[in-house]
């Protein structure tokens, strides 16, 4: 899903753009996704404990949490231009592993723009997260 073709310029925009976004947010980025330490496996010897993350499952608190920052919002809408910079069916296709199973050509580009702005907009939405991106 990440690839990125050298002579796909907008792609490459993109990548240079998502990249930044790391590198700006690289320390709230790692906040966030660090394990935390009181999760260790209390039955385990203290030689064979291992980190577990605090949740079980990505859920929708989950989700709800980690989408709620302000920098995983930015770097998240960065990355989804990079996935979405060519909207090709095939494309798409190879990048998700799925296919639109539409009829027409044009009812599964549909499908594929539904698909995008869901994963833009409507899933914070859903999980009923206020959209903080920051403007980069």
């Amino acid at each position: 899903m990440n690839s990125v073709e050298k002579e796909d310029t907008v792609a490459v925009s993109h990548w240079i753009w998502f990249k930044s976004a790391v590198k700006r947010n690289k320390a709230a980025l790692k906040a966030l996704s660090q394990p935390k330490l009181e999760t260790l496996e209390d039955n385990s010897p203290p030689k064979y404990k291992k980190l577990q993350d605090s949740w079980s499952c990505y859920n929708n608190a989950f989700c709800r949490l980690f989408l709620s920052h302000a920098a995983v919002q930015a770097v998240f809408g960065f990355y989804l231009n990079v996935v979405f910079s060519d909207m090709r069916e095939e494309v798409l296709a190879r990048k998700f592993g799925f296919e639109a199973v539409a009829d027409s050509a044009q009812q599964r580009n549909g499908d594929w723009e539904e698909l995008r702005q869901f994963l833009y907009k409507g899933m914070l939405e859903e999980l009923q997260i206020s959209e903080n991106r920051e403007n980069e």
